[in-house]
């Protein structure tokens, strides 16, 4: 548990420092054909369709060499393509080179020019991407160095171009976490001390502005909005709202697909959630892009949950064993949360059953479990009433 905080606590300062520019910038010098397959290329990559937006993108690294774009953008596919698949290491090599060659068409335009804005933006952004996926590989040290220098271009962009709305995606989000992590992680303010200061309001404004003018940002400024509502502000009302409408742009992105249903979730809404989740869950088994046995198993948890409430505890209980199925596979050090509520939905599924030396045993794994959303608590209460119906 020391291990997971430790690795949480670097991975929040790591975030506030490359998110900043972890955006699509404002790509200027491009003509209306190169805009036009810029564009069209990250509607592909948003929609999870990778091999479409990878053949824009190499057309547009093939018309236009000097301009840093296109290699850019063929960073951006493969970086989805590890998020979407995050187990596999099959891309590593290739996004990382497809890193260098973008910052080596950047470091050219900064050399005949250090405040080239172009050169500015996408060397920020890439570094800013790399720094994103070495977090994924637990290579913080080398993530925060990236995320510093991203940080040094995204302020010094923000003077050059102040009222630009794709330059206040990065501004926004860094001055939106500078303000906020220090308050939910008192531990980390000694690390802000060395950074400028945040501004929680000003931030969101920025980050709305973003969403509503930015030319490129505005897709990933909606995400970091949707980030932002449901895990910091708890917002889960915008939260659904901005899910929905991305899900609407892009009905193939599993990730929106995950938040939208997530909020119904929080939001009591349980028809629509089961629904929704039952939409995941096909999609998983019709293996679509990006939906993977970490979507399943969320779905399956939660279908359960939602025939759980309906009272049918028998068709509930398959579910939950199918989430601790896919669970014992993806938990590689011990039982993650999944797991344990499962479990525990279970032992009071079987409860309602009258099978009592079932969801005794089940009680008693919850119980040697790590403790997690009092899940101790609730075993113990259940362990009780069954103690006293088996004696």
């Amino acid at each position: 548990m020391l291990r997971w905080l430790n690795n949480r606590i670097v991975l929040l300062v790591v975030s506030v420092l490359i998110s900043t520019q972890s955006s699509f910038g404002q790509w200027s010098l491009l003509s209306t054909e190169a805009d036009s397959i810029m564009r069209s290329g990250i509607e592909f990559v948003y929609n999870f369709e990778f091999d479409s937006a990878a053949a824009s993108f190499t057309n547009l690294r093939e018309k236009y060499p000097e301009h840093p774009a296109g290699n850019f953008m063929h960073s951006m596919v493969l970086y989805w393509r590890i998020t979407a698949y995050p187990e596999t290491t099959v891309w590593d090599d290739d996004f990382l080179a497809s890193v260098d060659s973008t910052l080596k068409v950047c470091n050219a335009l900064l050399h005949k020019n250090p405040v080239d804005l172009t050169g500015l933006f996408f060397k920020g952004g890439i570094l800013g991407y790399r720094g994103r996926f070495l977090v994924k590989r637990k290579q913080f040290v080398d993530a925060a160095a990236d995320g510093k220098t991203a940080l040094d271009i995204v302020m010094k962009c923000k003077k050059m171009a102040p009222s630009n709305p794709d330059i206040m995606l990065g501004s926004g989000v860094y001055m939106y976490f500078a303000d906020v992590i220090p308050e939910t992680h008192p531990m980390l303010k000694p690390v802000m001390w060395f950074m400028p200061p945040g501004d929680r309001e000003r931030g969101l404004l920025e980050l709305h502005h973003a969403a509503d003018y930015a030319r490129y940002a505005a897709v990933e400024a909606q995400v970091t909005l949707l980030q932002v509502y449901y895990q910091f502000e708890e917002n889960y009302k915008m939260a659904q709202s901005t899910a929905r409408k991305l899900l609407d742009s892009f009905p193939m992105n599993p990730y929106f697909h995950r938040y939208y249903a997530r909020c119904l979730v929080r939001r009591g809404f349980w028809t629509e959630m089961e629904q929704e989740w039952r939409s995941a869950l096909l999609r998983c088994m019709e293996r679509k892009t990006g939906y993977d046995n970490t979507t399943a198993r969320e779905a399956m948890y939660y279908i359960g949950l939602a025939l759980k409430r309906k009272s049918e505890y028998k068709t509930a209980v398959r579910y939950f064993v199918k989430c601790e199925e896919f669970s014992q596979r993806l938990d590689r050090d011990e039982p993650t949360g999944f797991r344990i509520l499962a479990m525990l939905r279970r032992a009071e599924c079987l409860f309602e059953l009258k099978q009592y030396e079932a969801s005794l045993e089940a009680v008693e794994l919850v119980l040697d479990w790590d403790e997690y959303q009092d899940s101790h608590d609730k075993a113990e209460a259940l362990e009780e009433q069954l103690e006293s119906l088996l004696e």
